[in-house]
């Protein structure tokens, strides 16, 4: 059975055994790199798409980079500031809800993965649908770490992204 407490407590944990811990969600983990797939961006072309996320989501998050943590997915959330996602889901739960401050997120992408490596390509040739794959790519990652609040937009949106792939040709 699911207790917050339980969440509570693993948020406050520090250390075991001599050891540290960090929430792999803010931690600057050094994970052994994966290795270059065929067809992962550049680091030139990574830049320049980190760059051109953050300026085309703008404050919907603090930060767009690289990720040298995600193997099989093409992006993740990373928290910013100093409550982690588990945290605000814990504090939301409460009974008097108290008002919590809008979460600054950081996005990482992998440059490895066959979206991220498409999308570059694909904002090269179409900026606005490219947009709008970037920003369903937030949400995705916002659904993944439990943080969308309201899925409304981001089906409308979905459902525009199916209604161009599915147009006749």
């Amino acid at each position: 059975m699911y207790d917050p407490w339980d969440e509570f407590v693993m948020e406050h944990l520090t250390s075991f055994e001599e050891k540290s811990l960090q929430a792999a969600e803010k931690a600057e983990l050094n994970v052994t790199a994966p290795e270059n797939k065929e067809g992962a961006l550049s680091e030139a072309d990574a830049a320049a798409l980190t760059k051109w996320m953050k300026e085309t989501l703008g404050e919907k998050v603090g930060e767009v980079k690289v990720s040298q943590r995600l193997v099989d997915s093409p992006a993740v959330i990373i928290d910013a500031d100093q409550m982690t996602a588990s945290m605000r889901r814990i504090m939301r739960g409460m009974k008097n809800k108290p008002e919590l401050p809008a979460a600054k997120q950081n996005l990482e992408i992998n440059p490895r993965h066959t979206i991220i490596t498409r999308l570059e390509a694909l904002r090269q040739t179409n900026a606005p649908l490219a947009g709008k794959v970037a920003e369903q790519l937030l949400d995705n990652a916002r659904v993944a770490a439990g943080l969308l609040e309201d899925p409304r937009t981001m089906l409308s949106r979905l459902n525009e992204l199916l209604e161009q792939l599915v147009l006749p040709k």
